[in-house]
């Protein structure tokens, strides 16, 4: 008997509604021999009921139910649970790009011997979508570098930022070196050798938030050099921005950066740790910054801050700081003035180390 080629992981938590779509997108899959681990993570809606009738009709489908545990627990679960040579991972509000997507990359890993293979990602908002207007030097900032070296590191670092979806694709074909992309977003858009998953004893950080980027960096460390397609292969829908979130959130999201900057920094990942310490600490732009009066969270910006090698993301240029601080003027409003103060030290002692490690003048603003 043929084994299974693709193990899709998919946790599912109160998505009752959306089952039907993205049931569709797996279904229509090309890929024969495919397996769908749909893990309900403590869902209260009736999606656990609904999605074992979904393996009652598909015997394709394997039910995983669980206490709510968050989506990275429930992605190690499935982990366990896959049989494929292979593991895709798909969000349940999210879609492969093609019926073939999986076909695509299933075959691409295996005439090219690798152990992980993706393409590349768009972003669905309200419904259409996001059209990328990126300069024309998009190809080689998307993973595949002039073979002359050319473009200095600052130059890259600089266009880097704020340019997030050039790496989430590719020009075109072929083997890359994981040292000469240093990207860490995007995971879905990848298979993974599970294997190499079980070799390296891989799985995601049971936090709730801001998991997954860490996963990423470990898997593309172990494999080492993964194969690359220019096709679309995922479609992630994109929310709206604003929306409050909580204290633990926004630990757990300063725990996630920390983790890629003692990830990239035991590695000498220089790229990825300079995108880690400017271009991440965007993600931090919807959280509720009157939250910083919790001392945990201030304790976990100081832990982050404390990760932050200077020495080694000096090259790409200063970090612009301004950045994941941009709202300490309304914390002021808001009177809490003892956590701002402390706050705009760190910012100043960070200019003081980046000056320290380049030579340049203190950042500005």
């Amino acid at each position: 008997m043929e084994g299974i080629a693709v193990s899709v992981i998919v946790p599912v938590y109160n998505r009752v509604e959306l089952l039907d779509a993205f049931y569709e997108t797996l279904a229509r899959q090309t890929l024969r021999n495919l397996e769908f681990v749909l893990v309900d993570d403590g869902s209260t809606d009736g999606t656990g009921p609904a999605l074992d009738r979904l393996a009652a009709r598909d015997d394709r489908v394997k039910v995983l139910h669980q206490e709510n545990a968050g989506t990275g627990a429930a992605r190690n679960a499935g982990i366990a649970a896959a049989a494929g040579r292979f593991v895709a991972f798909l969000d349940s509000d999210d879609s492969f790009a093609a019926p073939e997507t999986l076909e695509w990359l299933y075959l691409s890993a295996i005439e090219h011997g690798a152990r992980v293979c993706g393409g590349g990602l768009r972003r669905l908002y309200r419904g259409e979508l996001v059209q990328d207007d990126f300069p024309a030097w998009t190809p080689e900032l998307a993973g595949f570098k002039p073979a002359d070296a050319g473009t200095q590191p600052a130059d890259l670092g600089r266009k880097a930022l704020g340019y997030d979806e050039i790496y989430m694709h590719f020009g075109h074909a072929g083997m890359m070196n994981y040292r000469d992309y240093q990207y860490d977003f995007g995971y879905t858009r990848f298979l993974f050798s599970r294997e190499l998953l079980l070799e390296a004893d891989l799985s995601f950080p049971t936090r709730r938030y801001c998991e997954d980027p860490e996963f990423f960096v470990r898997a593309m460390m172990a494999a080492g050099e993964f194969y690359a397609v220019p096709e679309l292969v995922y479609v992630a829908v994109a929310g709206d921005h604003g929306r409050p979130v909580s204290a633990q959130a926004m630990c757990e999201t300063i725990e996630g950066l920390r983790a890629n900057l003692r990830l990239s920094k035991e590695n000498g990942l220089a790229l990825l740790h300079w995108i880690t310490a400017t271009a991440r600490m965007d993600m931090l732009r919807d959280i509720d910054f009157s939250a910083k009066a919790n001392p945990a969270i201030e304790k976990a910006f100081r832990d982050m801050y404390a990760e932050i090698d200077w020495g080694l993301i000096a090259p790409y240029g200063e970090p612009p700081f301004n950045a994941p601080l941009h709202q300490l003027d309304a914390l002021h409003s808001q009177g809490v003035h003892g956590v701002t103060d402390k706050l705009r030290r760190l910012r100043r002692l960070a200019r003081y180390r980046l000056r320290e490690a380049t030579g340049t003048h203190p950042l500005r603003g």
